[in-house]
């Protein structure tokens, strides 16, 4: 019965391998592998917490989330930024929320 906001983060599997590759010092190579297998294992354990609950459990289904930001062009400051009014247009004081 808590008001839920559904939010899913994507990138290109180049964008996001880029980062990680910048971010941990490792090479592309290796940052796509990292990527595949990090998404590999959030899809699986969605379909696990969820298969039950909801038909079409999977992170690649739209309707499943209320909001999906692509940080290729945004970036992380642009995804918060829409994040932001996304939550204030849903009616979350975000004023009065203490976020964890």
């Amino acid at each position: 019965n808590k008001k839920v906001f559904r939010l899913r983060i994507v990138g290109s599997k180049e964008y996001c391998a880029a980062r990680v590759a910048e971010e941990e010092g490792i090479s592309m190579a290796d940052a796509e592998a990292k990527v595949f297998e990090i998404n590999s294992k959030r899809h699986k354990s969605v379909n696990t917490l969820y298969e039950q609950q909801f038909e079409g459990s999977s992170l690649e289904h739209a309707v499943n989330f209320d909001l999906i930001i692509n940080t290729d062009h945004l970036g992380a400051q642009g995804a918060a930024l829409v994040t932001i009014m996304a939550l204030e247009q849903a009616g979350y004081d975000l004023k009065r929320t203490k976020l964890a």
